[in-house]
């Protein structure tokens, strides 16, 4: 099975969703904020499972090392 990454990048954040192909099932969401401020978190969902954990992200490349 395929999966396909879809990025949203905006100038403090980071929205992403992973799918399975070709039935676009989503298999991971989540998302990156405050990026570069010193309250920034992400929050992640897998397997009907959810996780928020605030850490600094100095950038978004940082953000894609974490996801």
């Amino acid at each position: 099975m395929e999966k396909f990454l879809v990025i949203n990048a905006g100038s403090s954040s980071l929205k992403f969703q992973v799918y399975d192909m070709p039935k676009q099932i989503v298999k991971m969401s989540g998302y990156f904020e405050k990026i570069g401020q010193n309250d920034s978190f992400y929050t992640l969902k897998f397997n009907e499972k959810k996780e928020k954990k605030i850490v600094f992200i100095p950038n978004h490349e940082e953000a894609v090392k974490i996801l």
